[in-house]
């Protein structure tokens, strides 16, 4: 994919600005560093870079960018040129297996490896292998983590992810892990719940990340010493696995990862799931509502309130529906109160976003997932909802007519 610059974005201002907050100095060129800071997120904000590129890469190229750019005069016509270069040049760096360290806030799954996209995830029952476990040590030693990182219970987790950049590799696998605690919640969350004490400031997902992430190269030393993450607002709780659900959970899991991997749509479900995920790791229940709704409206390619409802009621029997129209209605009710008039949070929001998850299990499970081969894009799965309550005397009419249709682009004139 190339880059591309949205239509309303006036380089020529950016680039006068840029000019005045540059300092030239002989060879080195210097710039006020929040000034670069807010123009770099205008730029960022316009550039269409590839998907695959990390937060911290898509800025690292930018700033190359703007420097070569100073160098050539502030020219706008060269812009796009450099651009392109320093993102040929980040995308020269040779293939290497990264491996990500981390852990999830459950005791036991029923998997020791599953492959999501392009990341093998392993899961430890013990120790991490002595090869990746001294080099964490070392690490975590030197920033005074070492006593927190081992929190009772939480399963160990390797994600190997080929790459040419690490900050790019950890981001994908990360965002693999997402798309598999996605499914892993809407299997093992519960299905209403209402919180009471400290525990409406818990976060939903019952499979949270574990407090802290390394990177390792093949030969299991840390990519760098200064390349480590951790959950600021990290919230520690184990969640037991039932080994009596084990069968039930695993037939679950893996029909979802069937159908995934063999869906034409699987990068927007895959997007969906990591929305869905996210929201549901918040411990503010307005932000889990507003964001686990994005995610419903990116599975149904449409952000119109009315259409989302008649999408949503579209998988529901004909008895189902009267209740669950009421439930879509009150979900659009207090999502535009949100957004619009700033409402406070509404007592029952617990509830609503349980509603929303529901949504979105039942959407997958028997739309979107379900026929894996029908849909070309998310566009297809929308409007396969759309038609999905057309009545039988009105799809034998539509059956009539493709006939008569084909019958007359066969006759020869």
């Amino acid at each position: 994919m190339k880059i591309k610059l949205n239509k309303p974005l006036k380089l020529d201002v950016i680039l006068e600005n840029l000019k005045l907050i540059t300092i030239i100095n002989g060879d080195e060129i210097s710039f006020n560093a929040f000034k670069l800071i807010e123009l770099e997120s205008i730029l960022l904000s316009h550039i269409s870079f590839p998907e695959n590129l990390s937060s911290i890469s898509k800025t690292s190229i930018l700033n190359k960018t703007l420097r070569e750019v100073v160098r050539q005069n502030y020219c706008p016509e060269s812009f796009i040129k450099i651009l392109s270069s320093e993102l040929k040049k980040h995308n020269s760096k040779i293939e290497q297996n990264y491996y990500i360290l981390c852990s999830l806030s459950i005791d036991y799954l029923p998997f020791n490896k599953v492959l999501i996209n392009n990341s093998e995830i392993s899961f430890l029952r013990k120790n991490y292998p002595k090869i990746f476990s001294k080099p964490r040590k070392d690490i975590f030693k030197k920033m005074n983590f070492l006593e927190q990182e081992n929190h009772e219970g939480y399963l160990k987790v390797i994600i190997k992810t080929r790459g040419k950049s690490y900050t790019d590799t950890f981001e994908e696998s990360m965002n693999n892990l997402d798309v598999f605690r996605g499914i892993l919640s809407l299997i093992l969350n519960p299905t209403l719940q209402i919180p009471y004490g400290t525990a409406r400031h818990e976060p939903i997902n019952k499979i949270r990340l574990g407090h802290f992430y390394s990177i390792h190269l093949e030969n299991g030393e840390n990519v760098n010493d200064h390349s480590y993450w951790y959950q600021p607002d990290f919230f520690q709780k184990t969640f037991t696995f039932k080994l009596e659900n084990k069968t039930n959970i695993k037939r679950q899991v893996n029909w979802f990862l069937k159908k995934l991997n063999s869906s034409k749509i699987k990068n927007e479900i895959c997007n969906s799931l990591q929305l869905y995920v996210n929201a549901f790791d918040e411990k503010n229940r307005q932000s889990c509502f507003l964001k686990s709704w994005t995610a419903l409206e990116k599975l149904l390619d449409t952000n119109m309130n009315e259409v989302i409802i008649k999408r949503c009621l579209a998988i529901y029997s004909k008895d189902a529906i009267p209740l669950q129209q009421q439930v879509l209605e009150g979900l659009k009710k207090i999502r535009n109160e949100f957004i619009h008039d700033g409402s406070k949070v509404d007592d029952n929001i617990s509830v609503h976003c349980f509603q929303v998850q529901r949504m979105i299990y039942h959407l997958l499970r028997f739309n979107h997932l379900r026929f894996p081969h029908l849909f070309n894009n998310i566009q297809d799965a929308a409007k396969f909802l759309d038609k999905r309550k057309i009545d039988e005397m009105t799809l034998l009419k539509e059956s009539k007519m493709l006939n008569e249709i084909s019958k007359i682009n066969r006759t020869k004139c």
